[in-house]
């Protein structure tokens, strides 16, 4: 009897300690968004103000572009455990009409996958929206910095054979 206390006791531990070493490693690869809020924010007054050199606009687009790029990473990093999740939802079958009902283990699995599934699609959706700022902030950055480029280009200076 002790015995099998004793290792139950150690599974139980060592479970929790799996458990826990996998939510570190999710976590690990989450994109500090602190970080992105702050330096969006630089991007937006630099574009608002517009009296940033192009030196600063270009450094600038490089990194909203990097972490445009993490952002991207973190939005797929989840996604075959997502289709997972959706398929096994989906195998349980139609959510049954009103006055109908469904085995009670059934509407219980169906509601802890869709907590998973809720718990999931979390941290994909902040990524999806950082992205979507990021993006938008490189478009405007480079937009400003081409139409810098063709005023430059289209600039009449004085000309050689004037006086």
């Amino acid at each position: 009897m002790t015995k099998r206390f004793i290792a139950a006791c150690l599974s139980a531990v060592f479970a929790v300690f799996l458990g826990c070493a996998a939510l570190a490693q999710q976590g690990a690869g989450a994109p500090d968004y602190a970080s992105w809020d702050a330096l969006a924010e630089r991007a937006e007054s630099a574009l608002e103000a517009g009296v940033a050199s192009d030196a600063e606009l270009e450094a600038l687009r490089a990194e909203v572009a990097a972490r445009r790029a993490e952002f991207l990473d973190a939005e797929s990093r989840q996604d075959s455990r997502v289709a997972t999740l959706r398929a096994q939802i989906e195998a349980l079958g139609p959510v049954p009409e009103d006055g109908q009902s469904e085995p009670a283990d059934i509407t219980e699995r169906r509601v802890e996958l869709t907590d998973q599934l809720i718990r999931l699609l979390a941290p994909q959706r902040a990524a999806t929206e950082a992205y979507n700022r990021a993006d938008g902030l490189v478009r405007e950055l480079e937009g400003v910095l081409r139409a810098r480029q063709a005023d430059a280009l289209l600039d009449l200076g004085s000309t050689p054979v004037s006086p």
